[in-house]
Order: C-alpha cells, then sequence, then structure tokens
C-alpha cells in the first residue's frame, strides 16, 4: 500500500522526534528515552525486546521504513478518530467540531492551541497524528 506525502509526513514527524541524534536511525538508548518522556520505563531486557520487534532486519537499530511498519496500523485508528470528529467531511477538524463532541471551551481552544501549527483555527489530518504523536 502506497503511502501519501501528508502521511508520510506525519510517520517522518514521529520518527524524527526519536531519531535525537538524527543519525536515520532509532536505537535502543533513543527508544528507551523517548518511551521515559511519555511516563514509561522498561528495563534494559523489555527495550531489547521491543527494539528486536521493531528491528526487522537485525541491525540493532530502527530505520524509517521498519518504523512505518510499526505506526501504520495505528494510523488506521488516528484515521477513524479524524473521521470521527470531521463531521462536515472537510477534512479539517474545527472548534465547533471538537465542541460538539463534549469537550468544554478551555480543552477545545486548548486543542487547537497544540495541534493547529499553521495557525488557520482548524486541524488538519497531519496536524492531528502530529499531535497525537
Amino acid at each position: 500500500m502506497e503511502i501519501g506525502s501528508g502521511e508520510w509526513a506525519a510517520y517522518k514527524d514521529a520518527f524524527d522526534k526519536f531519531d535525537v541524534n538524527r543519525d536515520g536511525t532509532i536505537d535502543a538508548a533513543e527508544l528507551g528515552r523517548f518511551l521515559e518522556s511519555g511516563g514509561g520505563k522498561l528495563g534494559p531486557d523489555e527495550l531489547r525486546r521491543v527494539l528486536s520487534k521493531l528491528d526487522t532486519d537485525g541491525n540493532g537499530r530502527i530505520d524509517l521504513n521498519e518504523f512505518i511498519a510499526f505506526a501504520r496500523p495505528m494510523m488506521k485508528v488516528h484515521e477513524e478518530t479524524f473521521r470521527k470528529l470531521d463531521r462536515d467531511n472537510s477534512g479539517f477538524i474545527t472548534a465547533s467540531e471538537l465542541s460538539l463532541s463534549g469537550l468544554p471551551r478551555h480543552q477545545v481552544d486548548q486543542l487547537l492551541r497544540i495541534a493547529d501549527r499553521n495557525g488557520d483555527g482548524r486541524i488538519s489530518f497531519t496536524e492531528f497524528v502530529r499531535a497525537m504523536l
């Protein structure tokens, strides 16, 4: 299945959050630091197991293609959530659509501040995915 440019950009952005030293791969230390920043902490054995599941070529590092193979199933969940929030099927989530989901106004405003990277007052799918990662 081919990846569109918006979807690829979202994967690359997520990958870059892991790849702290910008060498084009994610090693065990980078993976561990990223998981810790999200509140999770794995022991060395658990971290090696996670890395080995993602590292399909066995070189001890996760490249972008391996990362996409792992992240792509999660993208389907993000697509479904985005579609539910985008009630008018415009390809964007607006403040009014977020309000219809039952969120209080202060949370709607906070979500827009976090996710609306280009400041146009709405959230594109790429912005949505980037905010979720």
